[in-house]
């Protein structure tokens, strides 16, 4: 049995189950959406990783409860860009989940966005960091190179359609 089954089953007689959603792998557009209309996005992580589910959360404007850990005190200020747990106090959790849910705080959502915005966003950072990083726009080098960063990545090429082969039989040289 998974964790996630496991942990259903043991709240399941304590909640609405119709307001629960458990929706899997999603399309990254659908995604963003979810992570759009809700409320709050709870991260919890022990010791100290931090994921990009943060932080795109953050980007699409959830107000953001996660564990106060180091990695995520680089991104996250109590109170200012998000709120900080004890990853190991349940009832810290709860009530912090509870009280974003009541009250929902657009100061701490705006500057969070703008936070993960003003440092990760890829259109923002990307060009200049790899030319940093191949030395490309180094003097010493004495070379540039252009660069070209899209919002999207490119769409396929459309391939042509084969045509089916005709029925019927063969023709062979001996025919």
């Amino acid at each position: 049995k998974s964790h996630l089954k496991a942990a259903i089953e043991e709240v399941q007689d304590r909640i609405d189950m119709r307001r629960l959603h458990v929706l899997g792998s999603v399309d990254h557009k659908v995604m963003l959406g979810v992570m759009q209309a809700s409320t709050a996005h709870v991260y919890l992580t022990y010791p100290f990783v931090l994921s990009w589910s943060m932080l795109e959360a953050m980007a699409c404007g959830a107000e953001v409860i996660a564990s106060d850990v180091a990695s995520v005190r680089e991104v996250i200020t109590d109170k200012k860009t998000g709120h900080l747990v004890d990853f190991l106090d349940v009832d810290a959790i709860a009530n912090k989940v509870i009280a974003v849910c009541q009250k929902p705080t657009a100061k701490i959502k705006a500057a969070g966005r703008e936070l993960v915005l003003s440092r990760y966003d890829w259109a923002t950072h990307a060009k200049s960091d790899l030319y940093r990083l191949l030395g490309l726009d180094s003097p010493k080098v004495g070379r540039t190179a252009s660069v070209v960063v899209e919002d999207e990545p490119p769409k396929p090429h459309a391939t042509r359609e084969k045509k089916p082969a005709a029925s019927g039989r063969r023709k062979t040289p001996a025919s």
